[in-house]
């Protein structure tokens, strides 16, 4: 049954998340066509017939259009993923809280398990959405003097420096990406919990909104407790962690684990009371 389960989450949001991913990709080859384009013709109209490119009224109307394009292309990546996050969140807030609920909820299931089953799938669709994004942006730079620049510079960099560098920035990398993960999960479990508050309202849409900006304020003054703390209470931590005998690349790691840490608390907390809100004060409309 769970297995049955995540697979109609996945089609579900897939079934729209696709239009947007294909989107975007093809926005991008259209800006890449169109800079491409804007190569030919300097390289095969403009030096052979040798007027000042400036002045040039077919190339000033290309250049007009690329960079229109570019613009399309910035504001469709940036649209793309809020509407990631949106299908995602209207996707939980239908399935189980609208008339929907009735049929999901007969299904032999727990609570904890339909919100994994949502939080999952849908960190998943963000990834994937945020893989789509990092493709066109490959798309733009390829066999482009900028791409040309960057694999450059990351070559001499890879040349400058030692092995050991080199191993401490491998794991930077992979905890960059599991606190990238982690922030996703959060980010999710915010909007979930917001949405399982707002079911106490009589205006259940507006309810959440109301119940996310609270739980953003709550979390904003921890956030800065914990910023003080580290500020003026450094050396409370001291007694449990004694930073000076960490090196400083090896400090760095330290802290991004425990901003890691930090992270997955959160989650655990917000799935804890979306877990408890769903099992023991589902209102459905």
């Amino acid at each position: 049954m769970l297995k049955k389960l995540y697979l109609h989450e996945f089609k579900a949001l897939f079934r729209w998340l696709k239009f947007v991913w294909i989107g975007i990709i093809a926005i991008a080859i259209l800006n890449r066509g169109m800079y491409a384009l804007i190569d030919y013709y300097i390289n095969n109209v403009i030096e052979s017939a040798s007027p000042d490119a400036s002045t040039n009224p077919i190339y000033r109307l290309l250049l007009a259009l690329t960079s229109s394009l570019t613009v399309v292309y910035a504001f469709v990546t940036i649209a793309g993923m809020l509407v990631s996050f949106g299908v995602v969140i209207v996707r939980f807030y239908k399935n189980l809280f609208t008339s929907e609920g009735y049929f999901t909820f007969t299904i032999p299931v727990t609570a904890k398990q339909h919100i994994w089953c949502k939080l999952l799938c849908g960190v998943v669709a963000v990834l994937i959405s945020m893989a789509v994004c990092a493709l066109s942006l490959l798309i733009n730079f390829l066999n482009t003097k900028v791409g040309v620049i960057i694999v450059q510079a990351l070559r001499e960099i890879n040349l400058d420096i030692d092995a050991e560098i080199k191993v401490h920035l491998i794991f930077y990398a992979i905890e960059f990406i599991l606190v990238m993960i982690a922030s996703i999960f959060v980010t999710n479990l915010t909007y979930y919990c917001a949405i399982s508050f707002g079911q106490s309202f009589k205006n259940k849409i507006g309810g959440s909104v109301i119940s996310y900006i609270i739980i953003n304020l709550i979390f904003n003054c921890i956030s800065s407790f914990i910023s003080i703390f580290f500020s003026f209470g450094g050396s409370i931590l001291s007694f449990i962690i004694d930073f000076n005998a960490i090196e400083p690349m090896a400090l760095l790691h330290v802290l991004i684990m425990l901003s890691l840490l930090i992270e997955v608390g959160i989650s655990a907390v917000f799935f804890a009371i979306t877990s408890h809100r769903i099992s023991k004060k589902l209102n459905l409309e």
